[in-house]
């Protein structure tokens, strides 16, 4: 697909989808799990990182339960090593799996 000044579409290029799949993907045992579509991501993908006060956890189905009362206007928070390995390689060929 070519945008209007005769370059790739943004969303077609092989490099900019890769840094959606690392930027946004949970990763676990060295493979990526994301949603089939990053046009259907729910509240779980927007949540913040805190390692010391989370306000929400997650389940081994990869549901987020609130921890506590989120009071409204709170950032909601998640400790991401709990459900996401700490350290994302740089290649992202052939790991990718969805959720």
């Amino acid at each position: 697909m070519r945008g209007v000044s005769g370059n790739r579409h943004p969303y077609r290029d092989p490099n900019r989808i890769k840094k959606l799949y690392a930027d946004f993907a949970v990763l676990k045992n060295g493979r990526y799990g994301c949603p089939t579509s990053f046009n259907q991501l729910t509240p779980s993908w927007y949540l913040n990182e805190s390692r010391t006060n989370p306000n929400v956890r997650c389940d081994e189905n990869y549901d987020f339960l609130a921890t506590r009362d989120i009071k409204a206007g709170e950032e909601v928070l998640a400790s991401y090593p709990q459900y996401s390995d700490d350290k994302k390689p740089a290649r992202t060929k052939s790991k990718i799996a969805s959720v």
